[in-house]
């Protein structure tokens, strides 16, 4: 994936990342998600003026926070499978 921003380019490439996931079941019986993930690598490619990145090159530790939940529930009483 390639994000960019302004005069900032990173990428990040597939890899195993640790973290956390939430699931809590409602009142209303649906399945609720957030997740956090921790220890994203990326390079840097490109870093220019007001981009937070200290040069270019590969990065460690960056991390991301689902903070809207998911919610999965079933219009006919089935079970939900998320994966």
């Amino acid at each position: 994936m390639t994000i960019h921003a302004g005069n900032c380019k990173i990428t990040i490439g597939e890899q195993t990342l640790g973290g956390t996931v939430h699931i809590t079941n409602t009142a209303a019986g649906d399945m609720t998600t957030r997740t956090a993930a921790t220890g994203i690598a990326y390079t840097v490619t490109q870093d220019g003026f007001l981009c937070p990145f200290n040069g270019t090159g590969a990065k460690t530790g960056a991390t991301h926070t689902q903070h809207n939940p998911i919610t999965f529930d079933s219009t006919n009483g089935a079970n939900v499978h998320a994966g």
